[in-house]
C-alpha cells in the first residue's frame, strides 16, 4: 500500500501514529517512518496490518510475499 494510503486507512479507523506509538512505547516518529519504509519494525508493522485487518503482505509488498508465514 502506498504510505498515503496506510494513513488514510489508519485515520478511518480512529488511528494514527501517535496513538500506535503510545500502544507500542515507540514514538511517532518511529510509527511513521515504518509507514514510509525509511526504517523496519516487524512489530510496528504488525500492528498496523492487524488494526487495518489486512495481511502483511498487502499493506508492506515491499517486504512480505503472500507464501510469508508472516502474515
Amino acid at each position: 500500500m502506498h504510505p498515503e494510503d496506510i494513513k488514510a486507512e489508519l485515520r478511518k479507523r480512529g488511528w494514527n501514529g501517535a496513538k500506535i506509538g503510545q500502544k507500542l512505547g515507540v514514538s511517532r516518529h518511529c510509527v511513521s517512518a515504518v509507514i514510509r519504509g525509511r526504517c523496519r519494525s516487524a512489530t510496528i508493522e504488525k500492528e498496523i496490518a492487524t488494526i487495518l485487518e489486512k495481511p502483511l503482505y498487502v499493506v508492506f509488498p515491499n517486504y512480505y510475499s503472500c507464501q510469508s508465514s508472516s502474515d
